[in-house]
């Protein structure tokens, strides 16, 4: 039996690494990511999302377009930490993916309520969740 999972990400280094060994154990099925922005602004983040799906060969997870900015301040990124596009400037090729047309926190309420006892992975600010 596999433990269902949603990923909420600003997807930088650190947290590709966690989208891969997530898709990587069997006991876990991630049902979608929603993506946040954090790291990286939302649309890098997004981007980086559909590039670590593709090189797992994860096709069918659903990628969600979360919040753009924090609720109260000012955005600060970690271009410092993980390269000006979130996967240390390491030029990985473009993917085709779509982002699914749904907001991620219309999504998550969506996954949640359709996939009871659902787990919930929060890797980036907790806008999505707020």
């Amino acid at each position: 039996m596999t433990t269902k999972l949603i990923i909420d990400t600003d997807c930088g280094v650190d947290d590709a690494i966690a989208i891969l060994m997530a898709l990587a154990d069997p006991a876990i099925e991630v049902i979608g990511i929603t993506c946040v922005e954090g790291n990286v602004p939302l649309d890098l983040v997004m981007r980086n999302v559909a590039i670590v799906l593709d090189a797992a060969g994860a096709k069918t997870i659903p990628i969600f377009r979360g919040a753009a900015r924090p609720l109260v301040g000012m955005s600060v990124h970690a271009h410092g930490v993980h390269g000006n596009d979130g996967l240390g400037d390491t030029g990985f090729p473009l993917s085709t993916r779509l982002v699914d047309p749904e907001s991620g926190i219309l999504a998550l309420v969506h996954m949640v309520t359709e996939n009871p006892g659902c787990g919930l992975v929060a890797l980036g600010p907790l806008t999505n969740l707020a």
